[in-house]
């Protein structure tokens, strides 16, 4: 009697359990494979300024706001632009009159980027086309290269390739950003900390 009970008391907590499961593993499921037409939903704390103080927008405005007047900028992996939508960094753009050249390997997301552009009239002073950085042929004609958020997306010895081979393209005084929303890890838990290296490398299959 006693075996009864307990395997009707465990088979009671089954079903919900596995209800629950593969509800979640539908809605999951369901947020991948919708349709989007931008990454912001699923990037919203890393990429949207009103999200966060930390948000690539607000490291791209501070990045460019200390460029000098003219300087010439790559953006490695520019995705689709989310940061031209900050109003700060259009200011900045036109006032300092900066160049901003970006390439990505994403078709998708540089027609995306290519639309924000025209949307804002940046077309004198932003460009954005489908490439890998590792095949530009100009030479030291770069004040700044910057890879904001790209290079956590890619594996070490990837990101490593990428990173040599475009320092060419700086000019002798030219500098590289590297721009990631970062956290303090005494300040996480173990499950938070797993998670964030699961997470985040992980978003780039799902935009």
């Amino acid at each position: 009697g006693n075996v009864m009970v307990l395997f009707r008391t465990s088979a009671g907590l089954v079903l919900p359990i596995i209800s629950s499961c593969a509800a979640i593993r539908f809605l999951w499921q369901w947020l991948i494979t919708r349709d989007h037409d931008d990454d912001d939903e699923m990037y919203y704390a890393f990429f949207n300024a009103d999200a966060s103080p930390i948000a690539t927008p607000h490291g791209f405005a501070k990045i460019l706001g200390d460029m000098p007047v003219g300087s010439r900028v790559l953006d490695v992996g520019i995705g689709s632009g989310t940061y031209l939508e900050h109003a700060p960094v259009q200011e900045i753009i036109s006032r300092k009159q900066l160049r901003v050249d970006g390439v990505d390997i994403s078709t998708p997301n540089v027609a995306i980027c290519q639309d924000r552009i025209e949307k804002h009239r940046l077309q004198g002073n932003v460009t954005v086309r489908v490439q890998d950085a590792r095949t530009i042929e100009e030479a030291g004609v770069y004040d700044a290269i910057l890879f904001m958020e790209s290079f956590p997306c890619m594996s070490k010895p990837l990101f490593i390739d990428i990173l040599q081979s475009v320092q060419r393209l700086l000019k002798p005084a030219g500098s590289n950003y590297l721009y990631h929303n970062l956290a303090d890890p005494k300040g996480m838990s173990s499950l938070e900390i797993a998670m964030g290296r699961l997470i985040k490398p992980s978003l780039k299959l799902f935009v």
